[in-house]
């Protein structure tokens, strides 16, 4: 696996993607199914990256982009927030 100390610090949720991926680079158009589609296109990234909001650092070759991994994983840790469910309670009319 990659250097597995540098993710210890990632919630498990992430150490988990990051295992499964089990590359040192994300590709951009590969992010939605590093995380489940909790990001849903790539573009969202260019976006955020034009903005200053997107991971700190990327790698080009070309026209493609990727991330570190450890690096998308640490932008993502950043951004994650894990919530209870709410419990929905039905009416009975």
């Amino acid at each position: 696996m990659l250097f597995e100390s540098q993710f210890s610090e990632f919630p498990q949720l992430i150490q988990d993607m990051a295992r499964a991926h089990g590359k040192p680079v994300i590709a951009r158009h590969d992010v939605p199914a590093f995380t489940c589609g909790l990001i849903a296109s790539g573009r969202t990234l260019a976006n955020l990256d034009s903005l200053g909001e997107g991971p700190g650092q990327k790698v080009r070759v070309g026209r493609a982009v990727g991330y570190p991994t450890v690096v998308f994983c640490a932008w993502l840790a950043g951004r994650l927030t894990l919530e209870k469910g709410k419990r929905h309670v039905s009416v009975e009319v």
